[in-house]
């Protein structure tokens, strides 16, 4: 066996090893999903949700702002939205970022809880 065979085998094993984590990343699923949109409150508009079926999904919500915004109107962050999953199912929860007139922008994500409660985005 010559030395660029064995390359050829290293590479083959690690191209083996990056479908196989990705496959079993892509099946697992978290305890929960963390989203993050950028915000500037005092402009009028903010990101809200709705959830299509509330018995699966439960949303946390919080605002951080950013570090260089100290006691100032005006200030910008991060919306940030932390998905737990209630029961098993498959719901859509769709982000508008609106001043409720307007929607400017629109988000939406498939999720789907397993019997343990994990969550993952299904297509």
């Amino acid at each position: 066996m010559c030395y660029n065979d064995i390359g050829d085998n290293v590479k083959k094993l690690l191209l083996l090893f990056f479908i196989s984590s990705f496959f079993l990343i892509g099946c697992s699923g978290s305890k929960n999903i963390e989203l993050e949109f950028d915000s500037s409150p005092s402009s009028g508009y903010t990101w809200i949700y709705e959830i299509e079926d509330p018995n699966v999904l439960k949303v946390n919500e919080e605002f951080d702002i950013d570090d260089d915004c100290i006691n100032e109107k005006g200030c910008t962050g991060k919306q940030i939205f932390n998905i737990i999953g209630i029961q098993k199912g498959e719901t859509k929860i769709i982000f508008k970022y609106t001043n409720l007139k307007n929607v400017k922008y629109t988000k939406e994500y498939n999720i789907e809880v397993s019997n343990d409660l994990l969550l993952k985005e299904s297509k």
